[in-house]
């Protein structure tokens, strides 16, 4: 988690990133990216706001980079920019989350001052997300009881909500438009680092590949950047970055890149080559 906080923080994001944060209300959560002047991607969050901070959840590998880079930016303005390295992270999963921690979609709340809730929505999936020191997620009714879900599961729910982790799923050269982002970015704020490349691909939809949920046929663990083939000459036509096998199952769920012209829902292709494994191309809402 990166805070981010002084009466001067909304508007000095708001030039430095892709979300419309000044409209951002107290208590409201979002996602947001920072990009480079090419449009491509520096880092993505997800976004809540307590009154005059900001607090950035990005995944672990990110967070070091995502304080530098907001630092980067930082001359006079009258703010902090603090990476909360000792807070803990707990996510809670399933259809009844947002019930349990009496939250609804896209909203946060604070735990007392050490802590906060974050009511997240993305491919038509919500779950909690609760951040703090130890006290202050003990504070929290019933959550350190809750049942431990294993990394298969937690993997599973990251890739159907399309979560990208940096330097796997997406890194330095990953177009935003091509990522899935479309809710990380406004088409209507002012102007922020990226836009014109932004608002050129948004006005003319022009990408070369784009993030798939892919269902493989096959339950092994496939390797980072395993080659996706088409059916008809078997030719290579994408690539996966992420997978993991679904729980009493052949099968693995995937996240990964194609080019245009097989993103279709039901598209069939095949997995390291024209003879590899079957693999359909899914629609994140079946998550």
């Amino acid at each position: 988690m990166v805070r981010v906080q002084g009466p001067d923080s909304a508007e000095f994001l708001q030039r430095i990133c892709s979300q419309d944060l000044q409209a951002l209300g107290d208590e409201k959560a979002t996602w947001g990216a920072f990009l480079n002047n090419k449009g491509r991607l520096e880092a993505r969050a997800g976004i809540a706001r307590l009154g005059e901070a900001f607090y950035f959840d990005t995944p672990r590998e990110s967070a070091e980079k995502l304080a530098a880079l907001l630092d980067r930016y930082h001359f006079s303005e009258d703010l902090s920019i603090e990476l909360l390295a000792a807070w803990s992270a707990i996510d809670v999963l399933g259809p009844e989350a947002l019930a349990f921690l009496e939250q609804a979609p896209d909203t946060s709340r604070p735990i007392g001052k050490e802590g906060l809730v974050i009511a997240c929505r993305r491919m038509g999936i919500t779950w909690g997300r609760c951040f703090g020191s130890e006290s202050a997620l003990a504070s929290l009714p019933g959550l350190l009881e809750l049942p431990l879900l294993g990394d298969e599961i937690a993997e599973a729910h990251r890739i159907l909500r399309a979560e990208l982790r940096m330097g796997v799923d997406a890194n330095e050269r990953t177009l935003a438009m091509e990522a899935q982002l479309e809710d990380h970015i406004s088409t209507s704020k002012g102007c922020y680092t990226g836009q014109e490349i932004v608002a050129r691909i948004h006005t003319y939809g022009h990408v070369n590949r784009k993030l798939s949920l892919l269902i493989l046929d096959s339950a092994e663990v496939c390797s980072p950047d395993t080659s996706l083939h088409e059916i008809e000459g078997g030719q290579p036509v994408g690539r996966v970055t992420s997978s993991v096998p679904l729980a009493e199952s052949a099968e693995s769920l995937a996240l990964g890149y194609l080019a245009e012209a097989f993103l279709n829902p039901g598209t069939e292709l095949r997995l390291g080559g024209p003879e590899g494994a079957p693999v359909r191309v899914c629609a994140f809402s079946e998550g």
